[in-house]
C-alpha cells in the first residue's frame, strides 16, 4: 500500500508541474508553438511521465482547462443559501462567481489571453446556464423571445463583463461585482443601448 500511497504522490506532484509548464508557456507563446518537450522541460519531467498521465498537449489542455471550468463550477454551484429569494441565491452565485475568479485569476486570465485557440464559451456557458437554472426556469421565454436567444445573450453579457473585470485587474470587488451583475440583470435584461 505505500508503494501506491507514493506514487500516487508522485504522480499528483508531475500532473502539478505539467500544469504550471502549461499555464506559463501559454502565457508565453501561442498554443500551436508549444510542443511536448517544451512542456517537459519547463516542468523539469521526462517524456515518459508526460506520456503516462497524456496522451498528447491536447489532453493536457483539455483536462486542466475542463478541471478549472469543474472547480469553478463546483464552487458556484456549492454555495450554500438556505430558503431565499431568488435576488439572494443569485447574488451568492455571482458573488462565489467572482470571488473564484480573482482567487485563481492567473489561470483564467492566461486561459482569456488565449481563449480564441481554447474555446472556453461552451464551458462558461455550462456554468452559467446550470447556476441560474436554479433560480429561474431556463426553458421559459421572456416576452416573446426565445429561451435559447435569452440565454446566449446572458451568457455573452456575463462572459463579457468576467473577462474585462480579469482583464483589467479587479476595479472593483467581488462583492461590487456581483452586486452589479444582479442589478443589471433584474433591472437591465429588457433595456439595451443601442
Amino acid at each position: 500500500m505505500a508503494f501506491d500511497y507514493r506514487d500516487d504522490k508522485r504522480s499528483i506532484r508531475s500532473k502539478e508541474q505539467l500544469k504550471e509548464a502549461l499555464f506559463e508557456l501559454l502565457y508565453e507563446k501561442e498554443w500551436r508553438q508549444i510542443t511536448i518537450q517544451h512542456l517537459t522541460k519547463k516542468a523539469k519531467l521526462n517524456r515518459s511521465t508526460f506520456y503516462q498521465h497524456y496522451e498528447n498537449k491536447y489532453d493536457l489542455l483539455v483536462q486542466n482547462v475542463e478541471a478549472l471550468f469543474q472547480a469553478l463550477k463546483e464552487t458556484v454551484l456549492s454555495t450554500s443559501i438556505d430558503n431565499s429569494s431568488a435576488d439572494t441565491i443569485s447574488y451568492g452565485y455571482l458573488l462565489a462567481f467572482y470571488r473564484h475568479l480573482k482567487e485563481q485569476s492567473y489561470y483564467f486570465k492566461v486561459i482569456l489571453n488565449r481563449g480564441y485557440e481554447l474555446d472556453i464559451m461552451e464551458l462558461f456557458s455550462d456554468i452559467v446556464q446550470e447556476a441560474m437554472g436554479q433560480v429561474v426556469d431556463v426553458q421559459q421565454a421572456i416576452d416573446g423571445v426565445p429561451a435559447e436567444i435569452h440565454w446566449r445573450y446572458s451568457i455573452a453579457a456575463h462572459f463579457s463583463v468576467a473577462s474585462w473585470w480579469l482583464q483589467n485587474d479587479f476595479p472593483y470587488s467581488p462583492e461590487f461585482m456581483a452586486e452589479a451583475v444582479l442589478k443589471l440583470t433584474k433591472e437591465g435584461k429588457h433595456h439595451a443601448l443601442l
